[in-house]
């Protein structure tokens, strides 16, 4: 079982995940980033708990995905207040909730073609 570090909100789901469903891995390796967790999964040196938006660089010919069944995390742009009349700002924010809608679409079309849901 690959995890991300202690201090990470991953983390600490994927650990109330298995105490909820009483799993205790015979084997953990504990990697600092999400892009080394799915580097390893890849490799095939084990499985994890991602983001689902982190998957749209995975190798998908290498890495295959099922929704998780664990709480969504919500995730917020934060800026300081004078920045909010700056252009580049806006554009950004803008790009962002495209990008996050177009995942959230991918994601909902995923689940509906997942076997067993």
């Amino acid at each position: 079982m690959l995890r991300l570090t202690a201090e990470s909100r991953g983390r600490a789901l994927l650990d109330q995940y298995l105490a909820d469903e009483r799993i205790r891995p015979l084997s953990t390796i504990d990697v600092p980033s999400v892009s080394l967790l799915l580097s390893y999964v890849s490799g095939g040196l084990g499985i994890g708990l991602v983001p689902a938006l982190a998957l749209a660089e995975a190798p998908s010919d290498r890495v295959v995905s099922a929704p998780a069944r664990v709480p969504p995390l919500p995730v917020t742009l934060v800026w300081r207040p004078a920045a909010r009349r700056q252009p580049a700002l806006s554009r950004l924010a803008d790009l962002l909730a495209a990008a996050g809608a177009r995942a959230g679409a991918r994601l909902a079309r995923a689940s509906l073609t997942t076997p067993g849901r």
